[in-house]
């Protein structure tokens, strides 16, 4: 089973289902996430995030509330990808941890540490480790399903050629 269009440089490309399944729930918990920095920006600020808003607590709220703006776009994109371009699904939840990573080298080289404590970081880290164990696994199932495929018609030899009369 494939999840593009034949003419696609995708046709051919297995997603297993449980891929697709767990983009969806990450969408869904971005689009949670997003809800809850934005429209309760203060409470997740002082209760979750355990931020001191007593110095430049607009701005701190500002920059969460942005973030949660972001939040939606990632959740309703996941949640559009799960539904509408399965084969692309592999590369969403490899593009994720990696620009987390990158995210956290940037911090790193501007010499950024957190003063709160940030008891969001063990969640991001959980929410990584499942972008990458899905994706391991969405490619360990796509390589057993093309090895147990049977050869595709372009690789057929005589693809084109006018059969054979036998007599």
């Amino acid at each position: 089973m494939t999840n593009s269009h034949p003419g696609s440089p995708e046709a051919g490309r297995v997603t297993p289902p449980f891929a697709w399944m767990v983009l969806a729930c990450l969408g869904v918990v971005d689009l949670v996430r997003g809800f809850l920095h934005t429209f309760l920006v203060e409470h997740s600020a002082v209760k979750i995030a355990g931020l001191n808003l007593a110095h430049s607590g607009q701005d701190q709220l500002l920059l969460l509330g942005s973030f949660g703006i972001s939040n939606f776009l990632t959740g309703a994109i996941f949640i559009a990808v799960a539904c509408q371009a399965r084969q692309l699904v592999p590369t969403v939840l490899a593009l994720i941890p990696l620009a987390y990573l990158l995210g956290f080298i940037a911090l790193r080289l501007n010499d950024i540490a957190p003063e709160a404590a940030f008891p969001g970081r063990a969640f991001m880290l959980a929410y990584a480790g499942v972008c990458v164990l899905t994706f391991v696994a969405s490619v360990a199932y796509a390589r057993t399903q093309s090895a147990g495929a049977s050869p595709r018609p372009e690789s057929s030899p005589t693809l084109g050629r006018p059969a054979r009369r036998v007599r």
